[in-house]
């Protein structure tokens, strides 16, 4: 089974438009809908408390900037998740595990992940002095 591809915005961040440019350009990510609202910090309001105190948490410990406003429902599954994980204090159906990791994972959440994302060039309205020789 093949692979799913990274979001852009994920794939930019572990750099893979730099290591293979020319497969990143012959994907036709530059027709993608561009979607930059960020993600409401609010919770939903049908979410239970715990629930919501979970999707506050991840969005606070998510990379900054990669999530949007189109990212609100896999953020939303990922905190119900998380929290009957944590109701039950681990024990819980395998199936379960394997969804909450799945999803954690692809917030760049999990080890595997945070390890690919290098760091974001911020602009600030700053020149860097340097940047002319950045790659």
């Amino acid at each position: 089974m093949a692979r799913a591809r990274l979001p852009t915005k994920v794939a930019i961040l572990h750099g893979t438009h730099k290591a293979n440019p020319g497969r990143f350009a012959r994907q036709g990510r530059e027709n993608e809908p561009q979607n930059t609202d960020p993600l409401p910090p609010d919770p939903p309001d049908w979410m239970t408390e715990p629930q919501k105190e979970v999707y506050s948490y991840i969005i606070r410990i998510c990379h900054k900037d990669v999530l949007t406003i189109a990212d609100q429902s896999i953020v939303e599954m990922v905190a119900v998740l998380l929290c009957k994980f944590r109701a039950k204090q681990g024990d819980v159906h395998p199936n379960l595990i394997g969804k909450l990791y799945s999803g954690l994972d692809r917030l760049g959440m999990t080890p595997s992940a945070r390890s690919k994302v290098s760091a974001v060039k911020r602009d600030n309205g700053k020149q860097n002095p340097l940047s002319e020789f950045a790659a």
